[in-house]
């Protein structure tokens, strides 16, 4: 009996050992994002390489890797690169994604204390892509007796453009100043913050950030530089109301646009 239970506590303790092992080892990262989601489709636009996290202590650098573009209708999409970089023909691709969509890294193979000859696999992740979550209906976080007539739905706007409208040009674009909010309930919104991504066609996505209304000279440099097939996404909208003395903070659904 004697032996059974030390046998037992023997694996018992190997095995907490082994899992300890796993969760300290390496492990491939895609760009910042630190699980696999779901996350927005802009979240996953603004990454440029892989990188990989481990508590071992060894040094691990990425040798190759596959990524594949999984569309929830459609055929898969498949690339392999070498090293840790996304290929400008993998971020075309990623800007094509929508929420549903899938995006897997796997076959990644990485380079053990810059020892050639010292190659293992990691674990592929998959990275699921979702719809955007509003904060809204934002009266609802005062409860069901609140007295405040509040927005159950507040749009933001491309200065005189609508969002999801076609009835613009690149010309319009380079034209607009600012983000302003319409509000059903005529509840009077200043927005406090936005970013600005230009998804191009067959290139890397870029970024600009405003912390107000108004576009930057950046942004608008950027809005002239597009062509035909590029998609611009105005998210991260923050926009605050004030209501009886009290501050109403709102995030608003993203603008999404495809230049003509």
């Amino acid at each position: 009996m004697k032996n059974v239970l030390f046998t037992l506590c023997i694996l018992v303790s190997f095995g907490a050992f082994a899992q300890q092992s796993t969760d300290n080892g390496p492990r491939v990262v895609f760009g910042e994002l630190q699980h696999e989601g779901p996350y927005d489709r802009s979240e996953i636009l603004l990454q440029d390489r892989l990188t990989v996290t481990s508590g071992d202590g060894e040094a691990y650098e990425i040798s190759s890797y596959h990524l594949t573009i999984s569309p929830a209708k459609g055929k898969p999409i498949r690339f392999e690169e070498q090293g840790n970089k996304l290929s400008p023909k993998m971020q075309g691709a990623l800007n094509q994604i929508v929420a549903g969509d899938e995006v897997r890294i796997e076959s990644v193979f990485v380079q053990v204390n810059d020892d050639a000859s010292n190659l293992i696999e990691l674990k592929p992740i998959a990275l699921k892509i979702k719809e955007f979550e509003s904060d809204g209906p934002y009266g609802s976080k005062y409860g069901a007796s609140n007295t405040y007539k509040l927005d159950s739905v507040a749009q933001a706007t491309f200065g005189t453009i609508q969002p999801h409208s076609g009835a613009y040009t690149k010309e319009d674009l380079v034209q607009q100043q600012s983000i302003t909010v319409y509000s059903s309930e005529g509840v009077n919104y200043t927005v406090k913050s936005f970013k600005v991504i230009i998804a191009f066609k067959d290139a890397p996505a870029i970024m600009a950030t405003s912390n107000g209304d108004q576009l930057t000279s950046q942004m608008t440099k950027m809005l002239s530089n597009v062509s035909s097939g590029d998609c611009i996404l105005i998210e991260g909208i923050r926009a605050q109301a004030d209501v009886d003395g009290k501050t109403i903070n709102a995030t608003l659904s993203p603008i999404v646009l495809t230049v003509p």
